[in-house]
């Protein structure tokens, strides 16, 4: 029996064909992350954990003999929308958008002496782009992994997620995001979740994961009506109110700071910069505690801590101003019979939670929570359950 992956594979060459008439030499399957806990954590140099989510980005390659890229989406309404331009002049194009992250990927492998030449490419997604799980990331490691396979080079994860993160901060697509999700998504492997220590050098262990033996499922939750664009949202704010608190405290990051040197310190910074820091000096300290609790295979604390995560994000963090739909998706979810756990996910600003259910419950919670939402906003949610999977890899026998 064909996996989903094979079957979108087949579909997907069919397609690749009809538009550049010729068989694609390299496939990738980059997926999308979810960040289970450490939120805004990644830009303080503090701690995070997340994992590869089942859902992904497909991409297709083909060599060209000049320095031309050419990249088509199956993205339902960019579909009639290929991007076009030369590795000799990079610039930004303020029309088909979605290229520049393609854009941002090649100007850094060119920069880092990559000897990547023109590629003709396709690539099919087939998860929410509105938030929260990390569709730019996923596209960006596809568009690198796939880069580098056509010019036959050896590929490094760790190299290959920081050249796609400064691509995705550059001028090309001005998105100022942490490692949090291309490290993930460099990292994972099956059944483990991808922890993460942000002090430089970024170091990642691998934690076993084993949900299916405690009969509990992982679910993101997203009204993709909200939409939201990191870079012109309350992302950057955040980012600078915790680089001033720096400044005050006399400290290089906020991960130097324990509970309790914040509580001894918190009274020279003002009201909304303490909040701030409080909830990131707190999250770094929940995320171990979650380690500790998949380590111990309590899966009960594992989702209080989910849950007390969310509740410090919105309250302390604001990840919910202007959108009143979050906080209600969280608040909501928490009150359910047989959630766990249950808080926003992603850099906020957005209608996207992730929520640990035990399975017996797992669609009473899908049939109820949607319908609370759609009697409360008039909108229709998407659920997406997944299993922690594998990380960006090339296939060799497809």
């Amino acid at each position: 029996m064909k996996t989903q992956i094979n079957k979108r594979l087949d579909e997907l060459k069919i397609k690749f064909k009809e538009y550049y008439g010729a068989e694609p030499e390299v496939a990738v399957n980059s997926p999308g992350r979810a960040e289970i806990i450490g939120n805004h954590t990644d830009y303080n140099l503090g701690y995070a954990l997340g994992c590869a989510i089942s859902k992904s980005t497909i991409g297709l390659f083909k060599k060209r003999e000049d320095r031309k890229i050419i990249a088509r989406t199956t993205m339902a309404g960019f579909e009639s929308e290929a991007i076009e331009f030369s590795l000799d002049k990079i610039e930004r194009d303020e029309t088909v958008k979605w290229g520049n992250y393609v854009r941002g990927v090649a100007r850094e492998l060119l920069t880092a002496h990559e000897p990547i030449g023109g590629a003709e490419i396709l690539v099919d997604t087939n998860f929410s782009t509105s938030g929260g799980m990390s569709s730019s990331a996923a596209l960006e490691l596809c568009i690198a992994y796939g880069l580098m396979s056509l010019a036959g080079q050896k590929i490094e994860s760790e190299a290959m997620a920081w050249r796609c993160k400064k691509g995705e901060n550059s001028d090309l697509v001005q998105s100022p995001c942490g490692f949090l999700d291309q490290g993930v998504i460099a990292f994972a492997q099956k059944d483990k979740m991808v922890f993460l220590d942000f002090q430089e050098p970024v170091k990642v262990k691998l934690i076993k994961a084993d949900l299916a033996r405690h009969k509990v499922s992982l679910v993101v939750v997203v009204d993709k009506t909200v939409k939201r664009i990191l870079g012109e949202s309350g992302y950057p704010a955040r980012k600078k109110s915790c680089e001033l608190a720096c400044g005050k405290l006399k400290i290089k990051s906020l991960r130097e700071l324990s509970g309790k040197d914040f509580e001894g310190k918190k009274g020279v910074l003002d009201l909304v910069t303490r909040k701030r820091v409080e909830h990131i000096v707190y999250e770094n300290e929940r995320v171990l505690a979650a380690v500790k609790a998949l380590a111990a295979d309590d899966m009960n604390k594992f989702g209080r801590l989910l849950s007390e995560s969310g509740k410090s994000a919105l309250d302390l963090y604001d990840l919910a101003e202007n959108t009143p739909e979050l906080r209600y998706l969280m608040e909501a979810a928490q009150r359910l019979d047989g959630v766990l756990g249950a808080r926003n996910m992603g850099g906020g600003f957005s209608a996207i939670i992730l929520a640990l259910v035990k399975d017996e419950k797992m669609k009473e919670f899908e049939k109820e929570l949607k319908t609370k939402y759609q009697e409360k906003f008039g909108e229709k949610l998407e659920m997406v359950k997944f299993e922690v999977s594998q990380g960006t890899e090339v296939f060799t026998n497809w």
